[in-house]
């Protein structure tokens, strides 16, 4: 802005060099405030006082009639509905008038860019006073360059010399220019361009980026952005959160380890409680040491034993329970008997063969090794036995491996040895109750076990029978007990028979008939000794190999242990005494097919190779000779 005083007369120019960038639309101003010689503050009488919101005092008016001179002609005109107050060249723009000065605003000086768009590094103007009535003022001149990167220079020519005096304007690089009088600012926070994380300050030709209270960083996107401060706290805060949780859990999963062990210890006092565990401590601890040589198995041992009860490992099922093959920790095979426990009958009858087998020592009699009291039903664990039942073997007699006469007699004579073991030789004399060919196992040399003693009794030694309701295997079931509910030794002395006539003819122990009524074995053989060719009724197996004396005898001896009187049976010792003394005799075995056995009573007389005397055969006292051999 450039102030202009009516004493001075003077001659001066001025220059605007643009060194702009591109396309930002550049200005210069330049305001003469011209200093009046006048005094009085009015328009002269009759002429027009302002132009729009301009006053024009005298001696500046509107017109060569209201003002003084030429030099002091305002014009008025209206353009774009805008009213401006022209100074008398028609170029430039009175700002104001007062009764000293004249404001106004020369032409532009520049742009940055002319009609191509191609920038234009500088431009002339100037501006004379040479014999006008004021002067430039010294104090109120103002020389304005607006945009950014632009310099203007004004160069005055005095008579004391040229004088040059330069501005500058400068924008960083986010500022832009919009409009006069200055350049503004680039608001870098706002749009999709921000690019702090978290909190953007704008400022003047800038921008900053900060980050929450508790966070520490740049907080800039394209940087670390912000993280959360770790206070002093912050670490061991952590750390003893992390080891109270860790604490926590070990103590949780104590305690969940412990309430498990305390309900497992509770389950299996309740089980060992249930499946008669007291009442088999006390029927064991009044049997010297038989407690301590009863093993007792915990439930983790069996279940790995079985493989968790696979079927595949079954060896049988029946009536007092299901047997699996397992092989314990120590690498020994065993049967493992898993009861059926339902009723207290059944119980007692778990507890009674538990004590019963404690007891017994036998090569004839299956060996119980422990129980297991622990789980939901009891588990009693025996020697494995590997060939089955002798059943499987007579009444499914296999081509490959049949069951020879040898074989058949020597089973006999060791399951008379068993019995005659369990009634007379054992502490406590004890009646089997269940003698059948299904409870006869076969070892590994086809040597017989008796098992299952579930419905044994032990008797006291002057005791000679027991009074109890019926049990056992029809077929098997001895017909006077079943009349008398009175169980004697006599009593197994018939089952052994049925397992004789079993072994003689193959056939099994309840025959079925044509009336599809069922017939036992006993009565049928009975009926077919009084016949005359008694191998009608024999297995082939047995004719085939078996000499026919020692047939015979075999017969006649099952013939008598069938007895309807049970004094009239032989015992148990008797009976595996002539079983033994057949096997002697008759030893070497011969390749025999009779065809047909004859029935008389010198057919089962001393063999015809043999000679000797009735003290030859070893027999009891009380035994003679007529009655070995009466039919």
């Amino acid at each position: 802005m450039t102030t202009i005083s009516s004493a001075a007369f003077l001659t001066w120019t001025w220059l605007l060099l643009l060194l702009a960038f591109p396309c930002r639309a550049v200005s210069a101003s330049f305001s003469e405030p011209a200093t009046m010689l006048t005094a009085a503050n009015t328009a002269k009488p009759g002429c027009k006082r302002t132009c729009g919101n301009l006053s024009i005092p005298y001696p500046f008016g509107i017109g060569r009639d209201c003002a003084m001179g030429e030099d002091y002609v305002i014009k008025c005109v209206t353009v774009n509905n805008t009213i401006y107050a022209l100074y008398v060249d028609d170029s430039t723009a009175t700002l104001d008038i007062s009764e000293t000065e004249l404001t106004m605003t020369a032409t532009p000086a520049a742009q940055s860019c002319d009609s191509t768009g191609k920038a234009v590094d500088n431009l002339y103007g100037s501006f004379h006073v040479t014999g006008k009535p004021y002067a430039l003022s010294s104090t109120a001149n103002k020389f304005i360059v607006t945009g950014c990167h632009h310099y203007g220079l004004i160069e005055a020519q005095t008579r004391a010399g040229r004088k040059v005096i330069s501005c500058v304007a400068l924008c960083t690089k986010n500022f832009i220019y919009r409009s006069l009088p200055l350049c503004a600012d680039i608001n870098e926070c706002e749009g999709p361009s921000n690019p702090c994380s978290e909190i953007c300050v704008n400022t003047p030709g800038s921008y900053e980026c900060h980050c929450p209270n508790g966070y520490r960083g740049d907080g800039r996107k394209s940087g670390p952005g912000c993280l959360a401060k770790i206070s002093k706290l912050a670490l061991p805060l952590g750390i003893g959160i992390g080891l109270g949780t860790v604490i926590f859990i070990i103590f949780g999963y104590w305690l969940f380890i412990i309430s498990k062990r305390r309900k497992e210890i509770i389950r299996k006092a309740t089980n060992f409680e249930r499946n008669g565990g007291l009442l088999l401590q006390q029927q064991m601890t009044s049997k010297d040491g038989m407690l301590e040589k009863t093993r007792l198995f915990t439930a983790d041992e069996l279940e790995k034993a079985t493989d968790s009860y696979n079927e595949d490992r079954i060896l049988g099922k029946g009536g007092q329970g299901t047997v699996y093959k397992g092989m314990l920790s120590d690498g020994n095979i065993v049967a493992i008997k898993k009861s059926n426990i339902g009723k207290g009958d059944q119980l007692s009858q778990f507890i009674n063969e538990v004590v019963i087998l404690s007891q017994i020592n036998h090569r004839n009699i299956v060996s119980l090794l422990g129980c297991c009291l622990e789980t939901d039903v009891p588990l009693l664990v025996y020697e494995f036995v590997p060939n089955g039942t002798l059943s499987k073997y007579i009444h499914s007699p296999s081509e490959d491996f049949p069951i020879t006469w040898e074989m058949r007699l020597q089973i006999a004579i060791d399951v008379a040895g068993a019995l005659t073991y369990l009634h007379s030789a054992s502490s406590n004399p004890v009646f089997h109750r269940d003698i059948k060919t299904s409870n006869i196992l076969l070892d590994a040399r086809y040597r017989a076990k008796l098992s299952d003693f579930g419905t044994s009794r032990s008797v006291a030694v002057d005791q000679t029978h027991l009074t109890t309701r019926v049990l056992g295997t029809f077929g098997y079931l001895d017909p006077e007990y079943f009349r008398s509910n009175q169980f004697t030794e006599k009593s197994d002395v018939y089952g052994f028979g049925v397992v004789l006539v079993e072994l003689l003819t193959g056939k099994k122990a309840i025959l079925p008939t044509e009336s599809h009524n069922s017939r036992s074995l006993s009565s049928w053989f009975l009926s077919n000794m009084e016949n005359p060719n008694l191998s009608d009724i024999l297995a082939s197996q047995v004719t085939k190999e078996g000499r026919e004396e020692a047939i015979l005898s075999v017969a006649y001896l099952a013939k008598r242990c069938l007895d309807m009187d049970g004094k009239q049976r032989p015992t148990m010792r008797e009976t595996a005494l002539e079983l033994e003394m057949i096997s002697q005799q008759y030893q070497k075995v011969t390749a025999y097919a009779p065809t047909e056995i004859s029935n008389s009573p010198s057919s089962c007389l001393l063999p015809r190779d043999v000679s000797g005397t009735e003290e030859d055969w070893s027999f009891p006292s009380n035994w003679s000779t007529s009655s070995r051999i009466q039919p």
